[in-house]
């Protein structure tokens, strides 16, 4: 009798609509690592099942029909598409099935009485996590919301003893007459029922034995282990490949215990064909992560652990952030990698995250040249780092938050040495050398942060000619950029005592657009191409289209009384997001970018004729990337054919930038 609420079909605990396929890789492999020490084989089968050797699926559809019988008329459209995806998988003779198979310490009585008790996984004092929830994130594609547990533990006396169980959510149900009515859970569990040994699905005492041929012909014979078995699996991306999901997932989420041995992932596809994740097939799998951003990170992680001499002596890795601590760092980047300060920390070979917020972000570094560092954290040793992060995880393992710990200084402390030590063994920046934040830089073959616009001192003019400087206002409230033009006689000191002073302008005027702005050199192999980067995140950049332009800075800035206008660049050419966006043969000096991400790129071919006015000696080119209000795109859209004009000649606001 289950005396909770009603739960309908749509079950937070299996939210499509939360949860990434890579992610319910990332936790089962996370579970499988978990499961022991030392080094660990995983194996990923997909393979065809037959409906009729699926155990519990006969209970299983006649508790489906009575939650469908109970609740199903007065379900949301989110309740009915999980109705429907239920029909058709329980309509085939044969199911997709993913079985995740490891030769850990295997799963026991009281690993499957945490999941039925709690429905999160069990976390051993020297695994790799506090909370985990693989449990719940394996629901998620399984179009029957159905998962089944084998294990095998070594007893006392040596000898294996089996476990098996399973776990089903569907919805509220009423069994029995209607003089006897019952209502059972939304959960249904396996267990073993005495005398005769038989399983059931859908009661509550948990646990279970005799693992059924289905799981048994996955898992080793007479070797301890475990096995999850993901019934009527079905990606929850429609685009995603299993075949190349898998092995990317893993390559990506455990770079560092791929490379140094401690994990190995095998995947054997439904045509009985396999594949292995080695640290000698580091490069092959890197190359299959998806999207363009996410190879390229792992490409550089790759890199900086490849590096024969990025390794920082363990004596002083030890010293700052305690035992079981490994540091690696790359502190010169090749040319086609982003100029920026990356700290990726690892923690047991798992990635957790990036640039931790408030301690390890690029500002932090901002006196030293852009460099790549791995930070791997063995949580398995008292009173290291590693200890001290795991218990500051979150539940998705991807967040590292300090205030969650009892003691957060203990690991804020940590974080200094381990910043101080960064710096310490970073190139440093050159006295007066201009550090430009990744905010604004533009990436390219041959980057160069020192290539900033200078600011000339302010300076009269005495008596400026009409073909020579003129005065060039940026009006950002007021749209696109007017016409300079000649100035008129020069006033008479004597009638106007403002006169003999420098004309200056000291306000900087708020405007209606928002974007980065930076510089650097062409392409060495191409001088009409540049590689663009932007990181707008948190600096007021919004979503929705943007424009792009490049331009030859004068190196006159806004307080000079008379300001020379940049040289705008003819662009003939844009690919964004790997798509080539329209522009006209003739070129344009300002190209709209449809949909920018707050960190996106972009690849710009200027027209050879304007490439000549960059200068092969100079080679400065500043580029913008402007977003304007929506106030301002309201005016647009009233004066639509005179933008369109004024665009054809120079940029719409170029000014309009953080």
């Amino acid at each position: 009798m289950d005396n909770d609420p009603p739960k309908g079909f749509t079950n937070t605990d299996a939210n499509r609509d939360q949860v990434k396929d890579e992610i319910v890789i990332r936790e089962l492999l996370q579970n499988a690592l978990d499961s022991g020490t030392g080094a660990r084989t995983v194996r990923f089968v997909l393979r065809n099942v037959a409906a009729a050797d699926i155990f519990g699926l006969d209970r299983y559809k006649q508790a489906f029909k009575h939650a469908r019988r109970y609740l199903g008329a007065d379900e949301p459209p989110t309740g009915q598409q999980m109705i429907k995806r239920i029909q058709r998988a329980l309509s085939k003779k044969d199911v997709v099935c993913l079985f995740c198979c490891d030769d850990g310490n295997g799963i026991g009585e009281k690993e499957l009485r945490s999941l039925y008790g709690s429905g999160r996984s069990t976390k051993r004092t020297a695994g790799r996590g506090s909370v985990g929830h693989g449990h719940l994130t394996a629901f998620v594609p399984s179009d029957l919301r159905y998962v089944l547990y084998a294990g095998r533990q070594a007893g006392p006396d040596g000898t294996l003893v089996e476990t098996f169980g399973g776990h089903a959510i569907i919805a509220t149900h009423i069994v029995g007459s209607r003089k006897a009515q019952t209502q059972r859970s939304a959960d249904g569990f396996i267990r073993h029922q005495q005398p005769d040994g038989r399983n059931t699905l859908f009661d509550y005492e948990r646990g279970g034995t005799r693992v059924p041929p289905t799981l048994a012909a996955q898992m080793r014979s007479s070797v301890a282990g475990s096995a999850v078995m993901i019934a009527a699996y079905k990606p929850v991306s429609p685009t995603v490949n299993p075949d190349r999901l898998i092995l990317a997932a893993a390559t990506r989420h455990f770079l560092v215990a791929v490379f140094d041995g401690t994990l190995s992932v095998t995947f054997t596809d439904a045509s009985g064909t396999e594949r292995s994740l080695t640290p000698e097939a580091l490069d092959t799998h890197t190359d299959a992560i998806t999207p363009e951003r996410r190879r390229r990170a792992a490409r550089r992680t790759l890199r900086t652990l490849q590096d024969s001499d990025s390794r920082i002596s363990d004596n002083m890795v030890e010293d700052a952030l305690g035992p079981g601590s490994r540091v690696w760092m790359r502190p010169r980047l090749r040319g086609d990698e982003t100029a920026s300060h990356r700290v990726s920390v690892f923690r047991d070979g798992m990635w957790i995250q990036d640039n931790t917020q408030n301690y390890l972000q690029p500002r932090y570094f901002a006196g030293t040249e852009p460099f790549d560092a791995v930070v791997d954290l063995d949580s398995r040793q008292p009173g290291g780092m590693g200890e001290l992060v795991r218990d500051a995880e979150g539940a998705s393992h991807l967040q590292i938050t300090p205030s969650e710990l009892d003691n957060p200084s203990q690991l804020v402390e940590r974080f200094m040495k381990l910043r101080d030590l960064l710096t310490a063994n970073a190139r440093q920046a050159s006295t007066g050398e201009p550090y430009a934040p990744p905010q604004l830089r533009l990436a390219g073959s041959a980057v160069s942060t020192t290539a900033l616009p200078k600011r000339r001192p302010k300076r009269p003019d005495s008596d400026p000619s009409p073909g020579e400087d003129v005065e060039h206002e940026r009006r950002l409230p007021n749209g696109p950029p007017k016409l300079p033009s000649p100035p008129g006689p020069d006033p008479d000191p004597k009638t106007d005592p403002e006169a003999d002073k420098e004309k200056t302008d000291q306000t900087v005027r708020a405007g209606n657009s928002a974007g980065v702005s930076t510089s650097c050199r062409p392409d060495p192999d191409d001088p009409r191409l540049f590689h663009v980067a932007w990181s707008a995140a948190g600096r007021g950049f919004r979503a929705g289209a943007a424009d792009l332009c490049l331009a030859v800075p004068s190196g006159t800035d806004q307080t000079s009384r008379h300001r020379i206008a940049p040289g705008y660049l003819t662009i003939v050419q844009v690919r964004h997001q790997q798509r080539n966006i329209d522009v006209p043969a003739s070129g344009r000096k300002q190209v709209r970018i449809p949909n920018p991400g707050a960190r996106d790129t972009a690849t710009v071919k200027i027209a050879a004729a304007t490439a000549e006015a960059v200068g092969a000696d100079r080679g400065l080119v500043e580029a913008v990337l402007f977003h304007r209000s929506a106030a301002s795109s309201r005016e647009e859209q009233v004066t639509a054919p005179a933008s369109r004009t004024e665009a054809s000649t120079g940029p719409t606001n170029p000014g309009g930038r953080l």
